[in-house]
């Protein structure tokens, strides 16, 4: 059951457009946005850290509702993937290669939390994610970057209102923080050519999520690939009673503090910082045998046995 107090989107104030020199996107757009959803889908350019962090903007707000998402995520491949599928290999296999290669690593540490949302609703069932190749009209996967250049998002409340967003927004940081970029918003209750504009949007979103888009051919998100998100997912119990979405006139909350989770060191790591210690603690005001007790049990691992 959806809880009344959610608040409805047509209860905020919409800008036709929204712009860098506005101010903070994510405070003016995002959050008030999200606060209403209780369905949000979104396309992305491709899969990547930076587009999943972006992807994830206010989706606490969205989780607090119980509400769900649809991602679709681009993905193309290399010319000698592409060859390899010529050749006869496996779409769906190249694909989850290719994903599962890709480093989840956030550019900034805080931007974590955003993974760690979208680790949660998929573990939860609240996230569904397919991937799109890009094809010419023969089906065939071409080398082409993302979906598109557009980006889309569809919000929509406990009432059916629907808000629609698209632009440039880059699939970066820069993107929503640096870049001189812009979006337009048009909402579903206004009428006219806005509501038009905002079906036109939702029929496009559900032609690529059912694979009726002759432009890309979509697929299921491979278990590699959800694996590499899954590593992100929280060992606590932040998202599971998330707190109440403030209404839309309330002043914006702090942002969450984010505790960082421990980090488990590779192998190659742990030899860098074992070797880096014995160079350095020779230095030390008790470290003068460190160098030849170092030396003493590399020349005992070299005698043969």
């Amino acid at each position: 059951m959806i809880d009344d107090d959610i608040p409805l989107l047509p209860a905020h104030t919409w800008e036709t457009s929204y712009r860098h020199e506005d101010g903070d996107l994510i405070r003016l757009f995002y959050v008030p946005a999200l606060s209403c959803a209780v369905q949000y889908d979104r396309t992305t350019g491709y899969f990547s850290a930076d587009a999943l962090v972006l992807a994830a903007r206010g989706i606490e707000r969205l989780i607090a509702n119980g509400g769900k998402m649809r991602l679709i995520v681009g993905c193309t491949l290399d010319v000698d993937e592409i060859e390899a599928v010529e050749r006869g290999y496996d779409l769906r296999e190249q694909v989850e290669k290719k994903l599962a290669s890709i480093k989840l690593t956030p550019p900034d540490p805080r931007d974590r939390y955003g993974l760690e949302a979208l680790a949660w609703m998929v573990a939860k069932g609240c996230l569904d994610i397919k991937v799109a190749i890009p094809t010419n009209a023969q089906g065939e996967p071409i080398v082409v970057r993302g979906i598109y250049h557009e980006k889309v998002g569809i919000i929509t409340d406990r009432e059916g209102n629907r808000l629609s967003f698209s632009g440039s927004i880059n699939e970066t940081g820069a993107g929503w923080i640096s870049n001189r970029e812009s979006f337009h918003v048009h909402l579903s209750w206004e009428g006219g050519r806005d509501i038009k504009h905002v079906q036109d949007e939702v029929e496009a979103f559900e032609k690529l999520w059912e694979g009726r888009a002759w432009s890309v051919r979509v697929l299921d998100f491979p278990e590699a690939a959800k694996a590499l998100l899954l590593e992100f997912l929280p060992r606590d119990d932040r998202f599971v009673t998330p707190p109440r979405p403030p209404k839309v006139n309330d002043p914006e909350p702090e942002p969450p503090q984010i505790t960082p989770l421990p980090h488990r060191l590779l192998p190659d790591e742990a030899r860098r910082v074992v070797w880096t210690y014995i160079r350095n603690a020779a230095r030390a005001w008790n470290g003068s045998r460190v160098g030849a007790e170092a030396r003493r049990r590399a020349e005992d691992q070299q005698r043969p046995r």
